[in-house]
């Protein structure tokens, strides 16, 4: 199923199939979340994470799984600036 999501471009592009970049995103996404929990490299990996939404999105448009990804994205903004001004980083 989620392959099917994958653009064809990309396939293409990369001449890895869809299968594997589906697995090898999931993987990507995951080893972020565990940043995420543990609270490693917060601002950055929660911003990397939002930027990597906003490309599904456009991607996708505004589908079922486009609007869940909005939704994902603006709360992933927000952590990011919320951590960002919490690390001392900022002023």
């Amino acid at each position: 199923m989620w392959a099917d999501l994958i653009p064809s471009w990309l396939t293409h592009l990369t001449g890895i199939s869809a299968t594997k970049i589906v697995l090898a995103n999931g993987t990507a996404e995951l080893a972020l979340a565990l940043l995420l929990a543990l609270n490693i490299f917060t601002p950055i990996v929660a911003g990397l994470l939002a930027l990597h939404l906003a490309t599904i999105v456009i991607d996708l448009g505004l589908n079922s799984v486009g609007i869940r990804d909005i939704g994902l994205m603006v709360s992933l903004a927000a952590l990011t600036l919320l951590a960002w001004d919490e690390s001392g980083v900022r002023g």
